[in-house]
């Protein structure tokens, strides 16, 4: 029996090696953690801006919250907080430099920074 083709409206199948298109829509949140944003917009804005925001407001609150003697509100936004952030933006540039970059060499450096950075952020 002859395979009857696919209709002309069915997406076309993905070449091998290929990486799936990312989603469109939804919250920036979740499209940073399945790795969606761009590797510049994850990096930058998400790691750098939003990773020194994070970070030094939590430190403040932390420090703040230390000298009232609330030591448990102190530690779980002091730590909680910046490491849960720090995780979601670890994750998502993790997962955007695998989509993004295809040189193996290029994207372990990327893997790397966002670890020595990460670890800095989790130490401070």
């Amino acid at each position: 029996m002859a395979e009857t083709p696919p209709p002309a409206d069915a997406p076309a199948a993905p070449a091998t090696g290929a990486k799936p298109a990312p989603r469109r829509g939804g919250w920036a949140v979740l499209r940073l953690w399945r790795g969606e944003e761009p590797l510049a917009r994850a990096f930058w804005d998400w790691g750098i801006l939003g990773g020194l925001l994070v970070n030094m407001s939590t430190s403040f609150a932390f420090w703040l919250l230390l000298t009232e003697d609330r030591v448990v509100p102190a530690y779980i936004i002091g730590y909680g907080l910046s490491n849960a952030y720090n995780l979601l933006i670890g994750v998502g540039i993790w997962r955007s430099v695998g989509r993004e970059v295809t040189d193996p060499a290029r994207a372990r450096r990327f893997r790397l920074i966002t670890l020595a950075l990460l670890a800095v952020a989790v130490v401070t």
